[in-house]
């Protein structure tokens, strides 16, 4: 939002504030407040919130993003299938927990032969690296 923007809703909102009805116009001078009054405001909107386009774009996408994870989270998917399998109650109910703690199967595997290694981000790189390695062929396979 640009501050001629920002400058014009604060307008309309002390308009709004001061005599409880939507000025019809913003130039009207007898909505508006007194001169300067919004300017600390606007300065320090523009410290804390200088966007530009492609940081709000970027904002969006994560929201994106996110929002298309949790609906291909497999405790939803799963559940979903289970139930539509006419699967018992109880194994629905496993389900999400059994998706969470197979994330941490490896760990008791791993931690074993990690404890002794002095330089542990090593082998965080390289798991790091076989995951999203493991992660981009997938997505490159058809199916």
């Amino acid at each position: 939002m640009t501050q001629s923007a920002l400058r014009t809703h604060l307008i309309r909102a002390y308009a709004l504030h001061v005599s409880d009805q939507p000025p019809s116009n913003v130039s009207d001078s007898s909505s508006r407040p007194p001169a300067g009054v919004f300017e600390p405001v606007l300065q320090g909107l523009e410290k804390r919130f200088s966007w530009s386009r492609s940081y709000a774009a970027g904002v969006l996408n994560g929201w994106f993003c996110s929002m298309g994870d949790s609906f291909l989270n497999p405790g939803i998917v799963l559940t979903s299938f289970a139930a539509a399998l006419a699967a018992p109650n109880w194994v629905i109910g496993l389900l999400p927990a059994i998706a969470v703690g197979g994330w941490l199967l490896p760990q008791i595997f791993v931690s074993a032969a990690v404890r002794h290694i002095p330089k542990k981000v090593d082998v965080y790189r390289a798991a790091s690296l076989v995951r999203s390695t493991d992660a981009s062929v997938r997505r490159m396979l058809p199916g």
